[in-house]
C-alpha cells in the first residue's frame, strides 16, 4: 500500500467522463511488540523486519518485556498500555501463551 493509485471522476464530455490519476505515495507504519523480553535489544529485528522490503514500510518496534528471562511468571497481556495496544499490527512471542481472549486486546492485529 506505499503506493497508492485512485481516480476522480471529471467533467463529462463527448467521449465519456474525464477519468484525472491521482498518486499519493504514503508510507504506511506498522507496530510489531516482542512480548518476552527475552534478551536486551531489537537489533536483529529491526534488520529483519527493515530489510529491502518489496513496499516501502515503516516499523515502529516495540518490546514489552512481558515475560524476561529469570522471571517466574509473565505480566498479563493487559499490562500492556491500551493505546499501545490499538495500534499494534503484528506480535512476536516465543514462549509466553497467547488466548482467545489475549486476541480481543488488539484490535488491528491480524490473525
Amino acid at each position: 500500500m506505499a503506493e497508492t493509485i485512485s481516480h476522480l471522476n471529471g467533467a463529462t464530455t463527448a467521449q465519456g467522463p474525464q477519468v484525472i490519476p491521482i498518486q499519493t505515495t504514503e508510507v504506511p507504519t506498522y507496530t510489531i511488540i516482542q512480548a518476552d523480553g527475552v534478551y536486551p535489544d531489537d537489533v536483529v529485528e529491526q534488520e529483519i523486519f527493515t530489510a529491502n522490503p518489496p513496499h516501502p514500510y515503516k516499523l515502529n518496534y516495540v518490546s514489552t518485556h512481558l515475560f524476561p528471562t529469570g522471571t517466574p511468571l509473565p505480566k498479563p497481556w493487559s499490562s500492556i498500555p491500551k493505546d499501545l495496544r490499538d495500534q499494534v499490527d503484528g506480535i512476536m512471542v516465543l514462549k509466553m501463551g497467547f488466548t482467545a481472549e489475549d486476541v480481543e486486546l488488539f484490535p488491528k492485529l491480524k490473525v
